[in-house]
């Protein structure tokens, strides 16, 4: 159907089985404008069908491309191989991607408030090949095309999609700003044994933040990096990010350096784990390289869990000299192998310590300090941080670990808005971080502790409840787009007397409400009524809208950890190709 929205000069296009488009491609995709939306019905089979957006929408009515989930909770596939594209479209490098945000004439360039969710995308690799809208069939993919790549555009959205099996799985350029990646699944990219070429993610936008994302691990034996950025402005806040050469790459700019918040990157709330096998011994770099343009400030490090299974040497850091520092508090930092293993960083750049649990024997430098190391606050050490389930990577604290209540202050001038407030729920969602007082190390709080609502959304997200009180909590709002609002969790009781859980908000567009989770001793409340709108189904809309403790409402299929091929003698092979793939990959999207 191809329908008018109420009260707004917009139209949505509904493309699938029994639909008024059974094609993508029949979408004109060049007149697009504020408040349409695009609906891509889940099939059995993919779409083979590639295409470029490049119209502006607003706040209010952004643009929106929206896979309607299948029966089972299956993304409608998109691929790459084979993919035809409209004739009318008229854009740059289009071996560059499958799906294409700016970089367009036709439509006219610079898109603005756009929204893609709900989809898999995958192909974009140079085994694959496609017809381009003249009607060439291209040879191939570039090397490093990505499953979504943003070219150009302000305040971009991409919620609740999975990105696999192509070069890279996204991609942004220095010309995009406001950027959201939320709620995704990015694995499995890369290319076999070449060097650190394709990485899951490689983004340079003025303005970025990745919340709520399951990364990694990449395609077999090869190694890029889990999430690589050379933004302004960098959050990287309640991901699981597993796997890659470095698990966290926030290197150098090359057209953003100059903008003030290019020195400021944080890193929170989020788990790093990093498996055995991998050549880089490091987790995370924080610009090194020998650039001039790498970042001349401070990387906030707080509230994460690490955990590297390496049988060798794990450091956690590599800075740059001089003008790198790094704030490491408040995390979990642990290692299988011996304690003797971990170092915090390899003795450049100026590292601060301070209240995290590190494993008894941990050494503060891999080499000499030539710069500076100190410890703010004393370290909690021991065997193990006694997680609920290590194997069955549930990092949650089990009782009596000594990290639970033990965490210290974070810096003072660190802004409110990242200081942690939320916690990543496997897979792709988060929820309230309880609070009840003292925090506790860690990117998880144990349970038990008296919860608080989440603030309201933006965007497509929706209300959450508000704050508990000794009763009961607040109700969740209605949702609208793409997810419905959830109650608040409730209140601790007095005299035995526990709160209940605020009821879920009703949901629209095919999203429905969620309940709030119960006090102690309490009682939760039920879930709002069926969403209604687009999908036709309950739940099926939408993914996580920010800042709300609304999920997925779909199973992501999980993969299990490739069969890694990291013998340390391909480390130096590895290190010295990687600085001359960095040209490459910033070849024109």
């Amino acid at each position: 159907m191809m329908a008018s929205t109420p009260g707004a000069a917009a139209t949505t296009y509904e493309v699938g089985p029994d639909k008024a488009y059974t094609s993508i491609g029949a979408v004109p995709w060049e007149a697009l404008g504020a408040g349409d939306l695009v609906l891509i019905y889940w099939r059995p089979t993919p779409y083979k069908e590639k295409w470029v957006i490049g119209g502006s929408g607003t706040m209010a009515q952004p643009i929106t491309v929206r896979g309607v989930l299948g029966p089972g909770g299956e993304r409608p596939a998109i691929d790459g191989n084979g993919a035809t594209t409209r004739a009318e479209l008229v854009f740059t490098s289009p071996a560059a991607s499958v799906v294409k945000i700016g970089g367009s004439s036709a439509p006219p360039d610079h898109p603005s408030y756009i929204v893609v969710e709900n989809l898999d995308i995958s192909g974009a690799n140079a085994y694959s090949k496609f017809t381009e809208a003249n009607g060439t069939i291209s040879y191939s993919y570039d090397e490093n095309a990505a499953a979504i790549a943003i070219a150009s555009g302000d305040h971009i959205t991409i919620r609740n999609c999975e990105l696999h099996d192509s070069g890279q799985g996204l991609t942004s350029r220095y010309e995009s700003s406001e950027v959201l990646i939320e709620g995704n699944h990015i694995h499995a990219n890369g290319y076999e044994n070449i060097g650190t070429t394709g990485s899951n993610a490689n983004t340079e936008s003025d303005g970025i933040v990745f919340q709520y994302n399951r990364f990694g691990p990449l395609c077999n034996r090869c190694y890029g990096n889990g999430l690589e950025d050379r933004s302004a402005g960098t959050v990287v806040r309640y991901n699981f990010i597993e796997g890659g050469y470095y698990l966290l790459n926030l290197v150098e700019s090359y057209s953003l350096s100059t903008m003030p918040r290019y020195r400021t990157a944080y890193v929170y709330g989020n788990v790093l784990l990093e498996p055995d096998g991998i050549p880089s011994y490091a987790v995370v770099e924080f610009s090194r390289g020998g650039q001039t343009n790498y970042r001349k400030g401070t990387l906030q490090f707080h509230h994460n869990t690490v955990v590297s299974a390496r049988s060798s040497d794990t450091t956690l850091l590599r800075l740059m000299r001089g003008e790198q520092f790094a704030e490491v508090r408040n995390n979990v930092i642990y290692v299988t192998a011996d304690g003797s293993r971990l170092a915090v960083f390899d003795g450049i750049g100026h590292v601060t310590l301070a209240t995290n649990w590190l494993k008894t024997g941990w050494r503060e430098s891999s080499g000499t300090i030539l710069d500076s190391f100190d410890q703010a606050a004393p370290q909690v050490t021991g065997e193990s941080p006694l997680f609920v389930a290590e194997s069955a990577q549930d990092f949650h604290l089990a009782s009596g670990s000594a990290c639970v209540d033990a965490a210290g202050d974070l810096p003072a001038d660190l802004p409110v808005e990242h200081r942690p407030t939320r916690q990543y729920v496997s897979h792709q969602s988060s929820e309230a971080r309880p609070t009840n007082g003292i925090m506790d190390i860690g990117a998880f709080e144990s349970p038990g502790s008296s919860g608080t609502g989440g603030s309201s959304g933006s965007d497509a997200g929706a209300d959450s409840g508000g704050s508990s009180d000794a009763t009961s909590d607040g109700s969740g709002g209605n949702g609208t787009d793409a997810s419905a609002g959830s109650g608040g969790s409730g209140g601790n009781g007095t005299d035995a007397s526990a709160g209940s859980g605020g009821s879920g908000g009703n949901g629209t567009d095919a999203s429905a409400g969620s309940g709030g989770s119960a006090g102690p001793g309490g009682s939760s409340a039920a879930g709002g009524a069926n969403g209604t709108g687009a999908a036709g189904m309950s739940a099926a809309g939408g993914g996580p809208a920010p800042d709300s403790d609304q999920g997925c409402a779909c199973s992501v299929p999980s993969r299990s950890v490739s069969a890694w091929l990291g013998p340390m003698a391909l480390a130096l092979a590895l290190s010295l190709r990687r600085y001359a793939t960095r040209k490459r990959l910033r070849r024109s999207v």
